[in-house]
């Protein structure tokens, strides 16, 4: 069993299998559905035939996530949901090529399973064959199984596999993230399509659900590239703490903090040289708390608990805030050419992340010292 809502059945080529918790409903309920209207031989058919579907839908996820482990991609899970399914990547391909290839595998794992069936098509000899080819047959509603898997999965309605395609050919002329913004554009913009249809007739239900899908979907994506794409490719130094701070030496006494913090409303740090490249960092309730019970003439070394050397502005802001989780600190001293700059806040930043994942887009800032 896993968490979130989710039944694990099974594991293959070593990714964990698993039902969404909403599969069962969504099957009990179709059987009832079907058993009251059509009798409940025919619900036990289309049981049989939506069981069949999901073991290709399972087949097609299987072929994204072989694929994507050849790469070098590892695959967590595959969870498969009353409306596809979803293979859980740890990171996703970067280069345009893998995402081609990965992105491809799906579909070409249902045409190839169409294969047979198509043949013996082209091989009929008499009106007979065609007519269980053509019929509601098994061999007939698999074959449409695959191919409706297939080319529907091709449409360019980001994330379908279509949609992932087109993001991989953008990304070969623009930086990924705009790629991923024009390619759920145009999703978004066919998932509206979709989800108009049921105004048509009650028969495109299924589609406009599907297309409200596709339209968060794609949503979701977007935003934990802006994610990923931040981490990666912004500086630590740009989004300090823009609250004031004090650089001290090792020597500075306490009581000439009294002064500095009357002197500087709201000063937030306190930056310590420690000599030899390493630096203390006192936060604003450690000074109040220093000032009230210290010795005036204390110095600044005494309170500092431990030497850090200081973050450089131009590390990556995701190699900076994985130093800070791992570190267990609130913050952290950030320098460049030799010279403190401000203190990076895992606060702060985890709050921009947050703000980002929810679709709103977070403004550098600049320390102040």
């Amino acid at each position: 069993m896993f968490g979130s809502g989710r039944l694990r059945i099974g594991r293959i080529a070593g990714i964990d299998v698993a039902l969404h918790g909403s599969f069962p409903p969504f099957l009990l309920l179709l059987a009832i559905i079907y058993g009251l209207g059509g009798g409940w031989r025919e619900a036990a058919i289309t049981l049989l035939s939506l069981l069949l579907l999901f073991a290709l839908v399972l087949l097609h996820e299987l072929g994204h996530s072989l694929v994507a482990q050849r790469l070098g991609v590892k695959i967590r899970s595959i969870t498969l949901m009353p409306l596809g399914g979803l293979a859980l990547m740890d990171a996703l391909p970067r280069r345009p090529r893998d995402e081609m290839l990965i992105a491809l595998a799906g579909p070409a794992v249902n045409l190839v399973l169409a294969a047979p069936v198509l043949l013996a098509f082209a091989l009929a000899k008499g009106p007979l064959d065609l007519a269980v080819l053509l019929g509601d047959s098994l061999p007939a509603r698999f074959l449409y199984a695959n191919l409706a898997l297939a080319l529907f999965n091709l449409v360019p309605a980001f994330p379908l596999d279509g949609g992932r395609v087109l993001r991989a050919a953008l990304a070969l002329r623009l930086p990924y993230l705009r790629a991923t913004e024009r390619a759920v554009l145009l999703g978004r913009i066919i998932a509206g399509l979709m989800i108009l249809l049921p105004l048509l007739g009650p028969q495109y239900l299924l589609l406009g659900l599907i297309g409200v899908f596709l339209f968060v979907a794609g949503g979701r994506e977007l935003r934990g590239v802006r994610v990923d794409d931040l981490l990666r490719h912004r500086r630590a130094g740009e989004f300090l703490d823009p609250s004031p701070w004090l650089p001290a030496t090792r020597d500075t006494a306490v009581g000439e903090l009294q002064s500095a913090m009357a002197a500087r409303e709201g000063l937030a740090w306190v930056v310590v040289d420690l000599e030899g490249g390493r630096y203390g960092l006192l936060s604003r309730r450690a000074l109040l708390s220093a000032c009230l019970v210290m010795p005036v003439r204390l110095p600044l070394a005494q309170l500092v608990e431990e030497g850090l050397m200081a973050l450089p502005a131009a590390l990556p802001l995701g190699e900076a805030l994985q130093r800070l989780r791992g570190s267990g600190r609130e913050a952290w001293p950030v320098q460049a050419e030799g010279r403190i700059r401000g203190v990076l806040r895992r606060d702060l930043l985890e709050a921009r992340l947050e703000a980002l994942r929810r679709g709103r887009r977070p403004e550098a800032t600049g320390g102040s010292g």
